[in-house]
């Protein structure tokens, strides 16, 4: 068994690799995988039967969720995006009604703005799609490494259904997880 150490240099390995796979992906073939990605989420029973569901964000490497986002709103979702709270650590999901209403935060990632009347408790949550750099076939998901996901998804109920977007070639064989500290993905939808 690895030891922690090497699971960390295993996983800024496959950070590394992944960041810079992502950074040199063509433009058009990130717009056409994205699409491939929405069309098959919107195809998953989890995605038609959920009500509520957190979304995040994308940034500008990752696939594209905005289009998601917004057809989910079209459907009459409830949808909701994460609040970074940086002295906690934690995640906060709180409803938006329109996608053109994010703001940047101190990490640089866009997100709604913080109301407590927006907050949405974890046990509504029937659906979170999850980023990630890297994950494989059984669910093991690879984020950048502050952890804020892997807390956040501890705290869900067993019915929360959790979900990862990925381009084709963030699958890989196997991602190095740590027991009691990486959660582990229902499903990772690839495109």
């Amino acid at each position: 068994m690895e030891d922690e150490k090497s699971v960390g240099e295993e996983k800024e390995e496959i950070r590394r690799d992944m960041l810079s796979r992502l950074k040199n992906q063509p433009a058009a073939d990130k717009i056409t995988k994205s699409s491939k990605i929405k069309d098959l989420a919107l195809k998953g029973p989890f995605f038609k039967k959920a009500g509520v569901v957190m979304f995040y964000a994308a940034t500008s490497l990752e696939a594209d969720t905005s289009e998601l986002i917004r057809e989910c709103l079209r459907l009459g979702k409830k949808v909701a995006l994460p609040v970074a709270d940086p002295a906690k650590k934690e995640l906060i999901p709180v409803a938006i009604e329109n996608i053109d209403s994010l703001v940047r935060n101190s990490l640089g990632i866009m997100e709604p703005a913080r109301a407590k009347n927006k907050i949405i408790p974890l046990a509504q949550l029937d659906l979170v799609v999850v980023p990630g750099l890297a994950f494989d076939k059984w669910g093991n998901r690879l984020g950048r490494g502050a952890g804020y996901y892997d807390r956040f998804l501890a705290k869900l109920s067993a019915r929360t259904m959790k979900v990862g977007l990925a381009f084709d070639f963030q699958m890989i064989d196997d991602v190095p997880a740590v027991d009691g500290q990486d959660v582990a993905l229902d499903l990772v939808i690839s495109g």
